[in-house]
Parts: C-alpha cells; structure tokens; sequence
C-alpha cells in the first residue's frame, strides 16, 4: 500500500480548529486540529480504499492504518505511521488508528483527535 496524505492544512488555511492549553498559568502554543467532520469525510475517503489483501500483522480483518499530526502550523492525515515521509512529517503531535470496513469515522475522527488532546493538556 502506497502512503497517501487524505487531509492536510498549513498556516493561513481556512478550515479546522484552534486548540490551547495552559501549564503553569502560561498559556502555550495553539495546536491546530481539523473539525470532526472533516476528519470522518477524510476518513470515509481512506475507508473506501480498503482491499482484502490489507491485513496488519496483529489482526485478521483488511483494515488501514492512519496517522492524524498536528501542530500549531497546521496538520495533516496520511495513512500509515512512517513520519519520516509524508504529509505528517514535521508535525509533533500524533494519534495514530486504524481504519476498518465496519469502522464508525466519526467516532475513530473523534479518538484521533482526543489522542492529539491528550498531548497538549
């Protein structure tokens, strides 16, 4: 399977959210994150280009791996988890999921994102 980037924005893009969190009353960088609802498009797109040959060592089911990464430029979701290339790379938060047939995207768009949450609270 090929890396694919599905989602992606840097600085100065249009959609998406704004995510801070504050450590010892100083506030810290905003870290931007895509909304929910674009996350589950981008993640029905990755859903449809499942094949049966997709199996992941630990599992029986054709599934496909993603990586959302986020960071106060922007953020981006690419199948697999090598950060060294693609989309992701330079980005320093990251949830990492798999995408299944049966998969319900929102609820995988929202684990995604409270992984990415996870890391800067």
């Amino acid at each position: 399977m090929r890396l694919c980037c599905y989602l992606s924005r840097r600085e100065g893009g249009k959609s998406g959210a704004d995510y801070s969190a504050t450590e010892n009353g100083k506030e810290m960088k905003k870290i931007q994150m895509p909304t929910i609802r674009d996350l589950q498009k981008a993640l029905t797109c990755v859903k449809r280009e499942i094949q049966d040959d997709y199996i992941q060592d630990d599992d029986d089911a054709p599934s496909i791996q993603v990586t959302l990464a986020c960071s106060e430029t922007g953020y981006a979701l690419q199948t697999g988890d090598n950060a060294y290339s693609g989309c992701a790379y330079g980005h320093d938060k990251w949830g990492v999921g798999s995408v299944y047939r049966c998969s319900d995207c929102t609820e995988l768009a929202k684990e995604l994102i409270d992984q990415i949450r996870e890391l800067i609270y």
